[in-house]
């Protein structure tokens, strides 16, 4: 796992939830509040003149303006050097397992 300080200062990892081409998702607490657990997604990215990934900033920018209880909320963004740290709610089910529960 490779976040810095900017990300640990806030939140005590658990655990590795998935890795992909991009990056990778933790599962992660709250040290002020240990029962909130929230998913850090660390994106790999190139970065352009202004620093920052347009897949990045879309991803962002769109998850600002989102509230729905079917989406899940973003807390924070974190730039770390070659990497963003996006601190999410955490979801304990994968798109399989919902679509089981559901159906």
């Amino acid at each position: 796992m490779f976040l810095k300080d900017s990300v640990e200062s806030g939140y005590k990892q658990l655990k590795r939830i998935s890795e992909g081409a991009f990056g990778e998702v933790i599962l992660a607490e709250e040290y002020e509040n240990p029962r909130k657990r929230v998913a850090i997604k660390l994106v790999r990215c190139q970065t352009n003149e202004e620093g920052l990934s347009l897949a990045i900033f879309r991803e962002v920018q769109s998850m600002r303006f989102l509230d729905h209880p079917n989406i899940v909320k973003l807390y924070h963004v974190y730039p770390e050097e070659s990497s963003y740290g996006l601190v999410m709610e955490y979801c304990k089910y994968n798109l399989s397992e919902v679509y089981f529960i559901v159906f």
